[in-house]
């Protein structure tokens, strides 16, 4: 069957994933079209690296999830705002999937093993995570930034970040 489709040419990208970071990593041409050598490339939302890092798409999802948790802390005004249940909704079905897209791949979890050796974990992004559900826990709750942040997951019914 022949298809008279053409490809958008100018989203292409060439990537070559190798650790070595002095190979070289030429441009290629097709059917007259060169297309770049990009050291990262965002596919289906996932931002890869040539040398398969994560810290690129770590810091956009933890970016996103700030935007989203103050997008939320301006709409729950409490003179005249959306109501907690609904802001507890938005965060749990729209910012909650977008931060969490493909967490398996640049998160590591932090647990304990049994033979107590050092595990390596996330920590980081882990707390900077537990930050923006704590902007949205208080978005939700209505209550003083004062307040402990595990009891702060209670109150709005929400699972501990970590």
């Amino acid at each position: 069957m022949i298809h008279n489709s053409r490809f958008e040419t100018s989203k292409f990208a060439l990537m070559d994933f190798s650790l070595n970071r002095a190979r070289p990593r030429p441009n290629m041409t097709l059917c007259g079209v060169t297309i770049k050598s990009a050291p990262m490339h965002k596919f289906l939302g996932v931002l890869l690296n040539n040398e398969l890092h994560w810290k690129a798409h770590a810091a956009y999802a933890i970016a996103k999830g700030a935007k989203y948790s103050v997008l939320l802390r301006q709409l729950s005004a409490t003179s005249w705002g959306v109501p907690a249940k609904l802001i507890r909704q938005l965060y749990l079905l729209v910012a909650i999937s977008k931060i969490m897209y493909v967490v398996a791949i640049w998160l590591h979890p932090s647990f304990t093993h049994p033979s107590d050796r050092r595990l390596c974990s996330s920590k980081g992004l882990a707390r900077k995570l537990r930050s923006s559900q704590r902007t949205a826990a208080l978005a939700i709750t209505g209550a003083m930034r004062a307040i402990p942040t595990e009891s702060l997951d209670v109150h709005a019914n929400l699972l501990p970040a970590h």
